[in-house]
């Protein structure tokens, strides 16, 4: 077997040794893949690979770190296209797209702030070609913990003349572009990223969730496929959650696998939702009724899991630090006058046997603190109301445990 060689940077000088790999713009190269079952396996994304459901951050972060490899102008990285997403635009307005190249011996994670060069990583993909691209930098991503290549507007890709075997990374493709049965998701590792295609069978309430990410849309909802009894548990951040109104047959690319008293998955920044005409045996689980329902409890509470009050920036929605009458976005970063206060509440519960803590929305908890007469800016009073009060009841969501209504 020939000795592997590096093949993710070349520069100038090593143009002449390399062998030419088709170029062809019209030519769609057919490659034979090993058709034995793919192993699930981790594959990176993007995407930031947290303990938190949430949505990563755009790319400008101020934790990102440039490294002092070779000049800018000369480098250059080569590799099939393995994941490629749509251009989005950033809460600051700029343009950008992500991609992952892989060359059969390391993955790398691309972003690219011009949009125009989306076309060649997409014809790229489409014609299972290897992409070169050259001009540009290369920084420490500390919120994802990888390096990422920075395509600016003087970055360049193109079809490489790069002599890459197909058969390196056919089984990652393989991988990433195939849909996981349901039922397996228990034998997946965590943190893996996996397409499935389902059916949602109930859906929840969208409420406001507070974030390291800032303040973020969450939903959750239930889905199967023929292959389970039991439906699972799919959590819906962001925009995301806007896009599942009723129950039906979806496709999801891009689901993290998660466990919090069991597996469940959660979208990431890159997950892309499409309906389906696919037919699934609706089945309903025994707690259905139960999950589907509102379900009243009786103060007083067992305890107080969360009681603050914050800040979020009008631009972003990251929390911003109160600075007198001004509040601070180090996000933005931007100084802007204070908006609108927002309470993020918690709340335990007894229910028969069972503890249940009840996230409370904004504009219920202000209808709470007003049945309590306790003070708006003082956090103490309020804390001290919650905990003695005995005359009153909060309905709640069974499936989201979000608060309704106060009685």
């Amino acid at each position: 077997m020939p000795k592997k060689t590096k093949l993710q940077f070349k520069t100038d000088s090593d143009s002449n040794q390399v062998t030419n790999h088709s170029t062809d713009s019209n030519q769609v190269t057919n490659h034979s893949t090993d058709s034995r079952q793919v192993e699930p396996a981790k594959i990176n994304s993007p995407g930031r690979s947290t303990e938190d459901d949430n949505e990563a951050p755009p790319p400008s972060t101020p934790k990102k770190q440039r490294m002092s490899f070779a000049d800018s102008e000369t480098r250059e990285a080569h590799g099939y296209v393995i994941r490629l997403y749509d251009v989005t635009t950033s809460p600051s307005k700029v343009k950008y797209f992500n991609a992952v190249i892989d060359n059969g011996i390391q993955e790398s994670n691309i972003v690219c702030y011009n949009p125009d060069l989306h076309e060649a990583f997409s014809s790229a993909k489409l014609k299972d070609c290897p992409i070169k691209i050259s001009k540009f930098t290369v920084e420490n991503d500390q919120y994802r913990n990888q390096t990422k290549f920075k395509l600016g507007s003087a970055g360049n890709a193109e079809f490489s003349d790069m002599n890459i075997p197909y058969n390196l990374v056919a089984k990652k493709l393989e991988w990433v572009n195939a849909f996981t049965d349901l039922i397996n998701v228990e034998n997946i590792a965590l943190e893996s990223i996996i397409n499935v295609a389902c059916h949602v069978t109930l859906v929840g309430e969208a409420f406001d969730e507070d974030t390291k990410f800032g303040r973020k849309k969450k939903m959750n909802v239930r889905i199967h496929d023929n292959t389970i009894t039991e439906s699972i548990r799919l959590v819906l951040w962001g925009n995301h959650a806007q896009k599942i109104t009723a129950s039906g047959s979806y496709r999801f690319k891009e689901l993290r696998v998660k466990t919090y008293n069991g597996r469940y998955l959660t979208t990431t920044a890159y997950t892309e939702i499409t309906q389906s005409n696919e037919s699934y045996e609706v089945r309903l689980d025994d707690n259905y009724n139960s999950l589907n329902q509102e379900t009243i409890v009786a103060f007083p509470a067992i305890g107080i899991n969360k009681l603050e009050t914050n800040y979020y920036c009008s631009i972003c929605n990251h929390k911003v630090i109160k600075l007198g009458k001004y509040g601070m976005c180090n996000k933005c970063p931007m100084k802007a006058l204070l908006g609108e206060k927002f309470f993020d509440v918690k709340v335990s519960f007894k229910n028969g046997s069972e503890n249940v803590m009840v996230t409370f929305p904004h504009n219920i908890f202000i209808q709470l603190i007003e049945k309590v007469n306790a003070d708006h800016n003082d956090l103490d009073d309020i804390e001290e109301k919650l905990l003695v009060t005995k005359d009153l009841s909060v309905k709640y969501k069974q499936m989201s445990r979000i608060a309704t209504a106060i009685l």
